[in-house]
């Protein structure tokens, strides 16, 4: 008789530690809104701001932004993620860290702006080595609204993602100029004479001033990264 009570006290606090589980894990689930703003090659915001896709590292969960930039991720367990936004033609953005507590209130993400990306592309380009500096000149269609930056690396597969050193973003604002040169300085790169570097150019909306901090890598990096030119190959010699 005794062991008897003793399995019902069990089976009764098992279904009550069951029900309570359910429900902290239901109060962990909730939905995320945020909103997107996009700007054009010239910095100017888009008024039809759908076709953004916003989705979860780790999660099948996804969302597209309406012609007002909102967007609801819903059902999301508590947890910390990576969001991704990506559009074609607007490159990707990502927020790190993003603490999600769940709830039957939706947690709202204040409003992230992607620029579009520059049409141009590099037409040719040259390298050379002076007085402990590479020289990268290159030729490009002209233009009034764009930036630059060098990445290198030691292997072929270089980007903007895969790189031992990069330059900072250099402003192409200028009037009715096809040419650039820029210089990089051997000290400031870890490389010897006698090693093989790989170069990449990437261009980026010169209104694209805020970026999103990229804790992988350390780094700084905008949305509207646009490789830009092939991969090149030289000798430091």
């Amino acid at each position: 008789m005794k062991l008897f009570k003793l399995l019902l006290i069990i089976n009764i606090l098992s279904l009550l530690l069951g029900c309570k589980k359910d429900e902290e894990n239901q109060f962990l689930v909730g939905d995320i809104v945020g909103f997107v703003g996009l700007y054009d090659e010239e910095g100017i915001e888009v008024e039809d701001k759908s076709g953004v896709e916003v989705s979860i590292s780790g999660l099948s969960i996804t969302a597209t932004t309406d012609e007002n930039g909102r967007y609801e991720l819903k059902d999301v367990p508590a947890g910390t993620y990576i969001l991704n936004y990506s559009k074609d033609d607007y490159g990707v953005y990502k927020i790190f860290a993003y603490q999600f507590v769940g709830g039957n209130v939706p947690s709202l993400v204040y409003e992230r702006s992607m620029y579009k990306q520059s049409s141009l592309n590099v037409k040719s380009l040259d390298i050379s080595l002076e007085d402990e500096t590479i020289y990268v000149t290159y030729e490009t269609d002209e233009t009034t609204y764009t930036a630059c930056r060098f990445f290198l690396n030691d292997s072929s597969n270089v980007s903007n993602l895969n790189f031992d050193y990069c330059t900072d973003r250099m402003s192409l604002k200028t009037i009715s100029k096809t040419h650039f040169t820029w210089p990089i300085f051997l000290d400031r790169i870890p490389y010897s004479l006698g090693d093989e570097i790989y170069l990449v150019v990437y261009f980026y909306n010169i209104n694209d001033g805020s970026g999103y901090y990229n804790l992988k890598q350390d780094m700084i990096f905008y949305s509207s990264a646009k490789k830009a030119s092939d991969v090149v190959s030289f000798i430091l010699e």
